[in-house]
């Protein structure tokens, strides 16, 4: 298997994976990169606005792995259909909230495995976007809660909680147990799968 990072043009991150098969394979390959588009050292992420295009999510257990449910969006907090900043819903009284101390879900993307665009990241203080477009059927939205300061960034601060988020593109989590979820089990053969980060600044 190889992963393969590409710059396109003055503004596009290509994440490309690829892998060879020998025979039928569990295989959901992902990354896990946080993102602060407000810039290096400036505090809580939760203030970024995000929209997912995403109807539906698996809601979780106790354990934050998904229940097999599928879940519409609409009406709860989880909507993230248009844009809005992250901690207007952060704090609802909302048990899959409650129960992860934020967002740590996987949202439903509508594609047929063609690259679609799925989530799209902004800075309202720096003007920056960051859209991603994906082939893969799900995206984790994972809120950075769990940062905890053991990590220290390039300007010697160390990261606190909420100090930046991971959208996650992949098949559904812990699909291989829920026969409803899109199949993580590749067919022996060549597999590829795509997700693109394209950035751009929204001037006033």
């Amino acid at each position: 298997m190889s992963v393969t990072y590409t710059l396109r043009g003055p503004n596009q991150l290509i994440i490309d994976y690829a892998a060879a098969v020998s025979r039928d394979t569990l295989l959901n390959p992902t990354q896990h990169t946080y993102f602060n588009l407000h810039g290096e050292n400036a505090g809580s992420a939760e203030t970024m606005h995000l929209q997912i295009n995403s109807p539906a999510y698996t809601p979780t257990d106790h354990s934050l792995i998904p229940t097999g449910e599928i879940r519409p969006v609409a009406g709860t907090p989880m909507d993230f259909r248009t844009s809005k900043p992250i901690n207007q819903d952060l704090y609802a009284d909302y048990p899959d909230l409650i129960l992860a101390q934020g967002f740590d879900h996987n949202f439903v993307l509508e594609n047929q495995g063609t690259l679609e665009p799925a989530a799209t990241l902004y800075s309202p203080r720096t003007g920056i976007t960051m859209n991603i477009l994906t082939d893969r059927p799900g995206i984790q939205f994972y809120g950075g809660q769990m940062l905890d300061g053991s990590y220290v960034g390039k300007c010697g601060k160390p990261y606190q909680k909420f100090a930046g988020i991971c959208l996650e593109t992949q098949k559904w989590p812990d699909a291989i147990h829920h026969p409803s979820f899109p199949s993580p089990v590749v067919k022996a053969g060549k597999f590829n799968t795509q997700t693109i980060l394209e950035f751009n600044v929204i001037s006033d």
